[in-house]
């Protein structure tokens, strides 16, 4: 409990102290708000990954001096997300790093952990696949792959002030729930840690947006919440493999999704930044439920709008991890629930389509450009 209320201390302070002396750093760290995807107003900085990161391992690097006997393995973990934290914190003050290059540090991360932790998908419940998991390059490139795409997946849900954040809090609870069925107290504790680093960032971040997460962070997140959900199967083997994909679905399926109709229904690119989020029709809807604003108030209907839509969409990681918690060992319920979550995801997702009229989004997206 001593070290989670630090970190939740630590994390407090560091995004405080990011967001009171941002003049000093904004014309470098800051997310400007044009864009087709920036659902936010003025300049605000993105690197609100800082807290998070340097909370834990502040904590982590004490507990290891008080440990006797010294235990690395809590250390270890942290050590493996550098790669792709730094890569993204280079990212957030640079603007210069592409996508191709963010992933690749992202797997060497994955890679790094996969090799120390030695933490492996072995099964998937398919006969093929599973066939070659028993090979161990396979084993560990499809591992590799599995947590560079969740890494990558809670980077694209950060469009709203509080989601990527609520979302990582809700799976890491339910990965503290089942580790703690199982006594686990590695897993527990990582968990633990890392929920209080985020609340401490989601001070500041919630409703209002004074500091965003940043690649930096929405990588850290989705990184350990992955390679937490992979760790804690290959330690027991009465967890279904399922758990883990049900556990982190709402950003795996909002990444496929998007990749697909980008793709195959906009004939676009299919890392090309753009509006059709599920979140971003989810805040567009509330904006047009609001009604008709003067420039005086823009500026807080944008966040308040923005601070619904979080709300609406945190019932999209709970209705994964809550499933995903309480039915751990069962892989066909695990298989329903994401059947049904795909489904009503699309349905949602069409209706808002029909809801947000063109001529309105068009509208909307001048708005917003102008702002």
């Amino acid at each position: 409990m001593y070290y989670m209320l630090s970190v939740l201390l630590i994390s407090y302070i560091v995004t405080m102290l990011v967001v009171k002396c941002a003049n000093w750093h904004i014309h470098f760290t800051t997310d400007q708000d044009h864009g087709p995807q920036k659902l936010h107003s003025g300049s605000v900085a993105r690197i609100g990954g800082l807290g998070i990161f340097l909370s834990v391992m502040l904590v982590l690097l004490v507990k290891l001096l008080f440990d006797q006997p010294a235990n690395y393995s809590f250390l270890i973990f942290f050590i493996s997300t550098m790669p792709c934290f730094f890569i993204g914190l280079f990212e957030d003050i640079t603007k210069k790093v592409g996508v191709r290059l963010r992933l690749i540090f992202t797997a060497i991360s994955a890679g790094i952990g996969i090799y120390l932790l030695n933490g492996f998908i072995h099964s998937v419940e398919l006969p093929i696949l599973d066939a070659l998991l028993k090979l161990q390059w396979f084993a560990y490139l499809f591992t590799i792959f599995a947590i560079t795409g969740i890494s990558n997946a809670y980077n694209i849900i950060d469009g709203l002030n509080g989601l990527a954040g609520m979302t990582g809090i809700f799976s890491l609870m339910g990965i503290y729930y089942v580790a703690y069925v199982f006594g686990d107290n590695y897993i527990m504790f990582i968990a633990q840690l890392l929920i209080a680093s985020i609340l401490g960032f989601l001070a500041f971040n919630y409703p209002k947006g004074k500091i965003f997460l940043g690649d930096a962070g929405a990588y850290l997140v989705g990184f350990c919440s992955g390679f937490l959900s992979v760790l804690l199967v290959d330690r027991h083997t009465e967890i279904s493999p399922w758990f883990a994909l049900l556990l982190n679905f709402y950003p795996i399926f909002e990444t496929l999704y998007s990749i697909f109709r980008r793709k195959f229904l906009s004939k676009k690119d299919s890392t090309a930044p753009d509006a059709e989020h599920f979140h971003s029709l989810v805040y567009f809807w509330l904006k047009n439920q609001y009604g008709n604003n003067t420039a005086r108030d823009h500026q807080e209907v944008l966040w308040v709008n923005n601070a619904k839509a979080s709300i609406l969409l945190w019932v999209l990681p709970i209705l994964c991890a809550i499933p995903a918690a309480l039915f751990f060992y069962d892989s066909m319920i695990l298989k329903v629930f994401i059947g049904i979550f795909a489904v009503t995801y699309i349905l949602a997702y069409r209706v808002l389509i029909k809801k947000n009229a063109a001529s309105t989004v068009i509208e909307m997206m001048d708005d917003v450009a102008m702002s």
